[in-house]
């Protein structure tokens, strides 16, 4: 593994390139707005991964809300799914403006595969957990969502 300040030799990168778990997941669109309490599918991502390797998985999100003090959960999960294992969450309290275009916290975990080597997905999910309103997640064109999943080695 290299660190900070280390050379970066070619076996180095072809390793990296080797271990390379898939490209991200770019949102351009908005999502329709949340309804009620029910947990929402956002974005996913699927890609090959190696047992026994570490990887952070990352999610980088913009939304609106339309109501001051409502609680909303941003979640990355194992699979497909809302019913996935959850594997990290933010708790988001709207105290911006509502309707202003808000900046979301990264959410991400570190995770590490398990004994075999296949294809492997993820998704971010968004639930309102107390409130009345509703938050569209938002994509631009220059203010992508991102779901990546990033290489960090083998478990150590």
């Amino acid at each position: 593994m290299v660190a900070s300040g280390d050379d970066v030799t070619a076996y180095d990168v072809n390793l990296a390139l080797q271990h390379n778990a898939g490209p991200s997941t770019l949102g351009t669109t908005d999502f329709t707005a949340t309804s009620g309490t029910t947990e929402k599918l956002l974005d996913t991502w699927t890609g090959t991964v190696t047992a026994g390797h570490k990887y952070k998985i990352k999610y980088v999100w913009a939304y609106q809300a339309t109501v001051l003090n409502d609680r909303f959960f941003i979640r990355i999960r194992e699979g497909l799914t809302t019913a996935g294992t959850q594997i990290a969450v933010v708790n988001k309290v709207h105290l911006e403006p509502i309707n202003t275009l808000v900046p979301g916290i990264p959410t991400e975990a570190e995770w590490t595969a398990s004994v075999t080597t296949a294809a492997q997905s993820f998704c971010a999910t968004i639930e309102r957990n107390n409130g009345t309103g509703t938050a569209t997640i938002r994509g631009f064109t220059s203010q992508q969502r991102i779901l990546s999943v990033v290489w960090l080695g083998p478990y150590a």
